[in-house]
């Protein structure tokens, strides 16, 4: 799985570049406000996430159950593909030309809500937090809003695909 991630970044990292240097030859394309915020908050989450990643297995491997080590991987993992998915939105805005209104502040919403009650709900075991009933139906509203991101880059394409 590690292997497959690290191959997945080091294609989307060929294909950033890619781009930019295309970019750079044109030189005929500005960024709109969501394209700079998709790929910011991409390498931001990215970066968090590895941390993350590092912390669950070196901080909190036998601090918590074997299914909360299980749940803060998850949101670690979901972690990652917002992470990506927000790069590939801002790529794909560049490259497609597509209007970016919705998916990239749906996605990132989507991803608080989602890895970070599980974060919440997984952590709460090691520090009594209390915060289960708060943090369990936001769950799934986050995975809605994250599904609900590419629905709207799907209609935004086809918006800017008709006007093209």
């Amino acid at each position: 799985k590690r292997l497959h991630l690290l191959g997945s970044f080091f294609l989307l990292l060929v294909f950033y570049c890619v781009v930019l240097i295309s970019i750079k030859i044109g030189n005929c394309m500005k960024f709109d406000n969501k394209v700079k915020f998709a790929f910011t908050a991409g390498i931001v989450v990215l970066i968090i996430a590895i941390v993350l990643g590092a912390f669950a297995a070196h901080g909190l491997k036998g601090k918590l159950s074997p299914e909360k080590l299980i749940s803060f991987e998850t949101g670690v993992r979901y972690q990652f593909y917002s992470a990506f998915g927000l790069i590939i939105m801002a790529l794909s805005s560049v490259v497609l030309q597509i209007k970016l209104r919705f998916a990239p502040t749906l996605l990132f919403t989507g991803f608080l809500a989602f890895s970070g009650s599980i974060y919440g709900l997984a952590l709460n075991e090691l520090f009594n937090l209390g915060i289960n009933k708060i943090l369990g139906p936001i769950t799934p509203i986050g995975g809605l809003l994250m599904i609900l991101s590419w629905v709207f880059l799907f209609i935004e394409y086809r918006k800017s695909a008709k006007n093209n």
